[in-house]
This record gives C-alpha cells, structure tokens and sequence, in this order.
C-alpha cells in the first residue's frame, strides 16, 4: 500500500511542478491579461456610450442654424 501512496505523492508532486513551469506561468499572464484588456474596452465602451449621449443632447440644444458648424454637427466631419 505504501507504494500507490508513494506514487501518488509523486503525481501530485510533479502537478505542482508543472503549475509553476513557464508555460503555465505564461498562460497565467496571458489570461490576466486578458482580464485587464476586457476590463479596459468595457471602460472605453461606456465612455464612448456617454460622450454619444453628451454630443446628442448638447447638439439637439443648439439653434438650428449656426452657419459654418451646421455641417460638422450634422455629419461629424470637420
């Protein structure tokens, strides 16, 4: 019985192993990065989301006509 013991112990030890191997360390960083990146475009997502609002309601407040503007509120373009 001691060697099924002693052979597991080994498994186990060598799982461990493994998990601090370069591989697995990288794709620790690879997932955390990605991690980071998707936190970072939900971010700009939402930004973008208020400034969308921002520009509609601010440009529904102006006049209709404001001359040289008129077209770069309407189409974005400057």
């Amino acid at each position: 019985m001691g060697g099924k013991r002693e052979e597991s112990r080994g498994w186990i030890t060598r799982v461990l192993e493994l998990q601090h191997s370069p591989p697995f360390q990288d794709v620790d960083c690879a997932y955390l990065r990605k991690s980071d990146l998707e936190a970072n475009v939900e971010a700009l997502v939402e930004e973008s989301s208020f400034l969308r609002r921002l520009y509609e309601e601010v440009r529904g407040q102006l006049p209709p006509s404001q001359g040289r503007w008129r077209g770069v509120l309407e189409t974005g373009e400057q």
